[in-house]
């Protein structure tokens, strides 16, 4: 099921929902959740092709690294950019505060107090 965006916000709400676009995308869009994701897509496409020691050869194991080292980047911002838009676009119907208390948990836990 694709989900669907909800309306634009009204031209009042317009700043709100920059400030909004960009606290979702500082939550989502980091250096470790590409490396989750990445590591995640890696593995899946690894199964996926029922790669296992040995089973390759030379030329078969140089190529799957090379599609790999420029396929998995590719799908991971791809996929951490798709994260940020469906959280976005389900925080518009979140309990109002959640988003800042979010961002605050995440500062917080950046200072070392959480």
């Amino acid at each position: 099921m694709i989900a669907t965006r909800p309306p634009a916000p009204a031209p009042d709400q317009a700043t709100d929902q920059a400030t909004d676009h960009d606290a979702v995308r500082r939550l989502v869009v980091t250096d470790y959740s590409r490396q989750l994701v990445a590591g995640a897509i890696y593995e899946s496409l690894v199964e996926a092709l029922h790669v296992r020691a040995g089973a390759l050869c030379d030329d078969e194991r140089a190529w799957l690294r090379s599609w790999l080292a420029t396929a998995v980047p590719r799908m991971t911002e791809r996929t951490v950019n798709t994260l940020a838009a469906q959280l976005e676009a389900a925080l518009w119907t979140a309990p109002a505060g959640l988003l800042e208390r979010l961002e605050e948990r995440r500062r917080r836990a950046g200072l070392g107090v959480e």
